[in-house]
């Protein structure tokens, strides 16, 4: 994922509208769901963990949304069962 998100900002041109994208992606175990912006204005994500499972959407789905929670710009998220683990949708460059 990062590699392709990678290439699409080295094809960018200075006068190209922003790329803009917010994905949800399984294999059939595991839920996989990151945010992205090349000018950090990015589409919204949502998760909520309740006692059905988990919920990704891209907006909460209730009138309080006091239980749900962004997903960070730029974070990859995995979900399986009830276990939600997030990292870094890019590798950090230690110069």
């Amino acid at each position: 994922i990062s590699s392709v998100l990678s290439l699409l900002a080295e094809l960018r041109q200075p006068e190209d509208p922003p790329n803009r994208l917010t994905c949800v992606l399984s294999d059939g175990t595991a839920l996989y769901a990151f945010r992205h912006a090349s000018d950090n204005k990015c589409p919204t994500l949502y998760l909520h963990h309740c006692d059905a499972g988990i919920v990704l959407a891209s907006e909460p789905l209730e009138q309080t949304s006091e239980n749900w929670r962004p997903v960070p710009i730029n974070q990859l998220v995995r979900c399986e069962k009830s276990t939600i683990e997030t990292q870094p949708l890019f590798e950090q460059v230690v110069a």
